[in-house]
Parts: C-alpha cells; structure tokens; sequence
C-alpha cells in the first residue's frame, strides 16, 4: 500500500498513517516509513477504529484534495498525477474513478459511477436521484476544504460509516466528474471486518442502520432541496 504511493510521479504528496491499535509490526513499520521519507506523517492510537483513524487523518491532512486508501489496497502506478490535474482543471468537489477488485475468482475492473458518462458534471444530488451506490470513499477523490467547511466526520462504532458519511456530504456538493481510469485496486479475500459473520456482527449492524437512519433524517433538516 505505502509502496505504491512512493512509486507515483507525482511527488507533492503528504502520506498520513494512522495505526489503529495493531497487535503485530505495522506501527514499526509505519515508523521506519516516516524516517525515510518526512512527506510520510505516522500516528499511533489505541484500536478505535476506522472512522476515529480517518477523523485523525482528516483533522491533520494540509493538501488541497484527498484520497482514502486502505492497508490492504494500493494504487495503481501513475494514477495520483493523472487525476488530480483533472480535478484542478475541471475544478470539481468530488472525481470518481475506477478500480480493480481481486478476489478468488480473479481480477475484475469496476466502475465508480456507471450510472453517469466519463466526463459529465453533475451535482450530488443528481447523484443520489440517479440510484447510485453509496459506499466507500476510496472510490473517489475529495475537495478537503468542502468536508472541513460541512464541519463533516466519520460517526465512530458503526458498521457502514462510510455510506454515513456520504450521505450527509453529497447533498452540498456541487460538482463532480467521472473519470474512466483505474486508479484503485480493492482487495476482497479473506476475513474482514466487515464480512465475519456472527450474532454480535449483526445486532451491530441493526445499530448502526438505526444510527444511521437518524443521523441523515437530522442532516436533512439544513438540506435545501
């Protein structure tokens, strides 16, 4: 993952890892990347998870854009230049991009917004009208100072607090671009977080839809439209 940012031509980067509590090496290595290279900033924190990591990232990041990426994923060579000249350019809120996604039954190429054509601006609304997934923030790049304006973060101990997090951010961006270059590689295999199965998982996952559910019904009280 930390690889294939290094690797990118494009240099003017900051690099934010945030060890959420790991119980093997990774802070260490963490530790040694950021030794290397100062444009790598390394935080360790007691395991809060992923929406307290990212909150740590957001509240640190200086850049004019933002991507997530995972630990697990990485991105794909010369990707970052590629697209951040074209949110520049075009001036966007929100560009989206595609991504591989490897699983046992191979590679697959997925679009981020197959429900719009590469190129077309549309608003965030028109978004959500169009019936489009609502997931993973890794699927796109981010104006930083939208979210810190919206005063938006990742609600902490839910399961799809991603999906969270967009819904109270789409209704106030306004332009967004789609763009058909794989950028991202989503690794599926595996155990995760988010496919282990059992009692616990899903009384959580009913508290986190009723979190849900009554964050947005709230938000939508200072939505406009």
């Amino acid at each position: 993952c930390v690889e294939s940012v290094l690797r990118q031509s494009f240099t003017d980067w900051e690099l934010i890892l945030v060890d959420d509590g790991s119980r093997d090496a990774s802070y260490e290595v963490c530790k040694q990347y950021s030794r290397k290279d100062p444009r790598i900033k390394t935080f360790h924190q007691e395991n809060q998870g992923i929406s307290v990591a990212r909150n740590k990232a957001l509240d640190i990041a200086t850049g004019k854009y933002i991507m997530f990426v995972d630990s697990d994923d990485f991105v794909e060579e010369d990707s970052i230049n590629t697209i951040l000249q074209e949110a520049l350019k075009t001036d966007v809120d929100i560009l989206f991009y595609d991504f591989n996604v490897t699983s046992e039954g191979g590679v697959i190429r997925s679009s981020s917004c197959p429900n719009f054509e590469e190129n077309e601006i549309f608003t965030g609304e028109e978004y959500i009208l169009r019936d489009s997934e609502i997931s993973s923030p890794w699927k796109s790049l981010y104006r930083r100072e939208l979210i810190n304006d919206l005063k938006l973060r990742f609600y902490p101990g839910i399961i799809h607090q991603d999906t969270e997090f967009l819904l109270r951010l789409f209704p106030f961006v306004r332009r967004i671009i789609y763009k058909k270059n794989v950028v991202y590689n989503y690794y599926n295999i595996g155990e995760s977080a988010t496919r282990t199965k059992s009692i616990e998982k899903e009384k959580k996952i009913v508290y986190s839809d009723f979190v849900i559910v009554t964050t947005i019904k709230a938000a939508c009280k200072n939505i406009p439209s």
